[in-house]
Order: structure tokens, then C-alpha cells, then sequence
């Protein structure tokens, strides 16, 4: 008598993540639509879904999670890793949430626009000590205490041009030190602020959706917007929003309001 052998693959893991916080979304009424037809996956813990012999045809995942707006992702196969096909997916506290308190929005519209998203200049994670290009490894201050950077994406803070860069956290190597995903392009500060970036959604006709929480303190973000392939930089007090609109134009943005200690000279990634 021959013994049955099941074959698995995984096809796709979804890690959800409340883009107002960082953290997993553990929340159970969430639904998958593939390609507008319902799916199941397979939950585990930290907020990850799998879907296991689904096959690796690209496709729409439509995503509906209890609290969060609906969110539809474009499934690339060919932008994911063959062994372990995963995307991190950033999902916006509906108005009327409970969970982690209230939300401000910020919404409308802008023609051409493609992304945004914002960092709280002012309650930063960390700051950095120094990048090794050669070795794609950044070092960070963190006083008095130890960090994890499991959210991913970060913005380093260019407080002279009231800009700041995105990158991707791939590894934490130490307490002190983690590897990107990818160099640093431009000139940075040493100790310049490091703050966790918060998406916002953008529809194909332009209309823009950007959720912070309304837990008190200072409200001011620094907003990233991608027009026409371009990046664009403004503040925008999230408790003053009448009013704010977003603009294509290029307007030189003003500095963010924390300065923290002495500028130092620009050091340029290497």
C-alpha cells in the first residue's frame, strides 16, 4: 500500500500593517478577492496571510480588513522573490476606526499625481551615525535604548532642503546597525533624524487619501508626493487643515521646525 504524499507551495504571503503605526494588523474579519473572486488564505501570527497552491499568475488582490479602507494591490510576480513571494501591505485606518485611536485625514485631489506619503519630523526613531556603501550597512544612534526596525521603510531627514529619503530596512545586523535594501543617493547629515514613513492611497483619477493618528502632540508633516515620475516636498499641519492643498509646483519647502543640536557638514553616501 502506497502512502499519500500532499504537495504545498506558497504562492503569495501578505504581511498587513497599520501604515498610522507600524503595527501587524492581527484583526480576524479580514477578506481576499483575487481577481474579484473570494479567496482564502491561511492566517498566521504578526498580521501574515498565505495563500498556498493558488497558482503565480499576476493579478488584482482585493483586500478588506474590519477598520481599514479597502485596498485593491497589483500583484507583480516578477518583482518578488521566486523563493518567497511576500509583499508588505500598508492599510488606512477607516474614519470611524476604534482601534489605536482617532485619525485626522488629509484628502483630495491633484492631476498626475501617483504616491504620498509623510514622516512626523518630530517624533523621530533614530538617527544615523554613518552609511557603508560598499557593504550597504547604515549605523544609527539610539540613546539609551534598543530599537527594532521591523517597519521597513524609513525617511532620512535632509533638515537644509526640508526634504527626506525613503529607504528599506533588509536585515537588522546588529543592535546599532542594519543593511538596506538598496544605497543611499543622497548627501545626508551625520546624526540627521530617521522617522517612520506613513503611506497614503492614490487612485488612478488622482484623488489622494493621507490618515495620521490624532493622539495630541505636534501634528506637522513633512508630505512626499510623486508627480510625473518627480518628487515634491511640503509641510502640512495636520491640525490646520483648512485650506491645504496640494500643488505640482516647486516650491522651495520650508525647514522643518525641530532642530535638534549643530548641523554638521553634508557627508555623501560611501
Amino acid at each position: 500500500m502506497c502512502g499519500a504524499v500532499i504537495r504545498c507551495r506558497l504562492d503569495l504571503m501578505l504581511r498587513l500593517i497599520d501604515t498610522t503605526t507600524g503595527a501587524a494588523i492581527t484583526e480576524g474579519d479580514v477578506r481576499f478577492y483575487w481577481n474579484g473572486e473570494f479567496t482564502r488564505s491561511d492566517p498566521r501570527d504578526s498580521g501574515i496571510h498565505i495563500f498556498l497552491n493558488r497558482g503565480r499568475d499576476n493579478g488584482l488582490m482585493h483586500i478588506e480588513a474590519k477598520g481599514y479602507d479597502p485596498m485593491d494591490l497589483e500583484v507583480d510576480y516578477e518583482q518578488l522573490d521566486s523563493r518567497l513571494p511576500g509583499i508588505d501591505v500598508f492599510l488606512i485606518p477607516s474614519e470611524n476606526t476604534y482601534r489605536g485611536g482617532g485619525v485626522i485625514t488629509f484628502s483630495g485631489h491633484l492631476s498626475r499625481l501617483e504616491a504620498i506619503d509623510a514622516i512626523n519630523v518630530s517624533k523621530p526613531v533614530c538617527s544615523i551615525s554613518e552609511f557603508n556603501a560598499k557593504k550597504n550597512t547604515m549605523s544609527l544612534f539610539l540613546p539609551g535604548r534598543r530599537l527594532t526596525m521591523g517597519d521597513v521603510y524609513y525617511g532620512l531627514v535632509n533638515k537644509e532642503d526640508g526634504t527626506y529619503e525613503k529607504f528599506k530596512v533588509e536585515e537588522e545586523k546588529t543592535d546599532t546597525s542594519i543593511r538596506l535594501s538598496e544605497p543611499l543617493k543622497e548627501p545626508f547629515q551625520v546624526n540627521a533624524p530617521i522617522c517612520r514613513i506613513i503611506f497614503g492611497s492614490v487612485d488612478k483619477k488622482g484623488n489622494f487619501i493621507l490618515r495620521v493618528r490624532d493622539n495630541g502632540g505636534d501634528q506637522n508633516h513633512l508630505v512626499r508626493i510623486t508627480v510625473g515620475g518627480e518628487e515634491r516636498f511640503m509641510n502640512v499641519d495636520f491640525e490646520h487643515l483648512n485650506g491645504v492643498k496640494l500643488s505640482a509646483a516647486k516650491p522651495r519647502p520650508e525647514k522643518p521646525s525641530e532642530e535638534e543640536g549643530k548641523e554638521t557638514p553634508a557627508t555623501r553616501p560611501g
